[in-house]
């Protein structure tokens, strides 16, 4: 039981971390200590989708299934659980473009906010 639960921590935190890394600049604006954090994220899942990797906490989950007896599953975390939106297979250009387009959404975030009025 207890590695069940285990794993569905690491599931809900695994989807927070996701959505961190693509709103994250947003909470950034209203905690500008998280930064250098979210750009780290972002980089990292950036590397994630370019070198198709498996994250760490896909595989924390599935050794917590298999000990909770559960099995685990051979795809991807959000293959795994988002597979009931995506009805067709999506090649992997298609995941690094749109991981390119959250870091440049970020980015434009970030540079709109550092702007300095212009003196005069």
């Amino acid at each position: 039981m207890l590695y069940r639960w285990a794993a569905d921590l690491t599931v809900l935190f695994h989807f927070l971390f996701i959505l961190f890394v693509i709103f994250g600049a947003l909470l950034v604006a209203r905690l500008p200590w998280l930064k250098t954090i979210h750009w780290a994220a972002l980089g990292y899942g950036l590397l994630v989708e370019v070198f198709n990797w498996y994250c760490p906490l896909t595989l924390l989950e599935q050794w917590l299934r298999r000990a909770a007896g559960q099995g685990g599953y051979d795809r991807s975390f959000l293959v795994h659980y988002l597979d009931w939106l995506i009805y067709w297979n999506v090649p992997q250009w298609t995941l690094v473009t749109g991981a390119i387009v959250v870091v440049l959404a970020n980015a434009a975030f970030y540079s709109r906010g550092n702007r300095q009025p212009a003196s005069g």
